[in-house]
């Protein structure tokens, strides 16, 4: 089957979804639309502003605020909120702001507390003085260097992780294989012909579904260090930005997704008794959370490789 028919017949069944699956889907597209929007605008800004003139301004307030959890203990992300006034020659004094992501909170309170009561310059749109955008200062912004460890306290100081380097081999082992089967099983799906089945491979179906979260809640242990005890871990802390174990997981975050959704909307519209629909779905999740859970360990197996003894 090529893409053109998968595409027809997805949007056949789009089409034949009831009114509220329809309201549903709307609304998960608008708001991904909507965020593509805003990043795409910001690019824009930033690429227009390196032709404007460079004002010196004051930053009034830095802070740090957590999002996307119930409380400091389960944020997901924190975010920097850079808070700073300046004067352009004939006009009132204005107000611009900058914000920041941050998947460490230690980093981000370091960000905030080093930008408080200094001076940054900006970027002022000359069409539009309110308009204005902070240019990041590598200065300013760097993490201050460590101070290397005495002898007596270095084994103290280096001894991050939650399990040690045996158990997060093994671990990566398991989740490497458990990606292998899943991929394999999504591939079979994708020829028509479906490895196992909810309804005849109730063992392995459901042995998958543990695995992959036996894989998760250790890698959990794996990924953590005593800076982030208490908080809730994510796996994007272990993914440095611009990696190449980021970019995987940005690939099958986005193709898991796609996926999930395809199943979703083709299972809603018909009779929803679909096997290769249930296994589809669910192999593409498997796939996504088998993976970081490797790449979870095997970035600790590196990291506690590279430390020195």
């Amino acid at each position: 089957m090529n893409v053109a028919e998968l595409a027809r017949r997805f949007v056949g069944d789009l089409l034949r979804l009831p009114l509220v699956f329809k309201l549903f889907v709307l609304y998960g597209a608008g708001a991904a639309g909507w965020q593509w929007w805003k990043v795409r605008q910001q690019a824009m800004t930033i690429t227009a502003s390196a032709a404007w003139p460079v004002y010196r301004a004051r930053v009034v307030w830095a802070q740090v605020s957590d999002h996307n959890g119930r409380g400091e203990d389960e944020a997901s992300y924190w975010e920097g909120l850079l808070t700073y006034s300046y004067t352009v020659p004939g006009h009132d004094l204005e107000i611009g702001e900058f914000r920041k992501r941050f998947s460490d909170e230690e980093e981000a309170d370091q960000w905030a507390r080093a930008l408080r009561d200094t001076y940054v310059d900006v970027r002022v749109d000359p069409a539009d003085v309110k308009r204005s955008v902070w240019q990041e200062t590598p200065v300013l912004t760097a993490p201050s260097l460590q101070v290397p460890e005495l002898d007596g306290s270095r084994l103290q100081a280096r001894e991050p992780w939650g399990i040690d380097e045996v158990s997060a081999t093994l671990l990566f082992c398991v989740s490497a294989v458990g990606s292998f089967l899943a991929g394999w099983i999504q591939l079979s799906c994708l020829r028509g012909k479906p490895l196992i089945t909810a309804e005849q491979d109730t063992t392995a179906f459901f042995g998958m579904h543990i695995g992959a979260i036996v894989c998760g809640v250790a890698s959990n242990l794996v990924a953590s260090d005593r800076r982030s005890q208490g908080r809730r871990w994510n796996w994007r802390n272990s993914f440095k930005k611009g990696s190449a174990a980021a970019a995987i997981m940005k690939v099958l975050g986005i193709y898991s997704t796609a996926v999930f959704v395809y199943g979703w909307v083709r299972g809603a519209a018909n009779d929803g008794n679909s096997p290769l629909l249930g296994v589809l779905m669910f192999s593409a999740i498997w796939l996504l959370f088998y993976s970081a859970a490797a790449l979870a360990s095997l970035s600790a197996v590196q990291h506690r490789g590279g430390e020195p003894s």
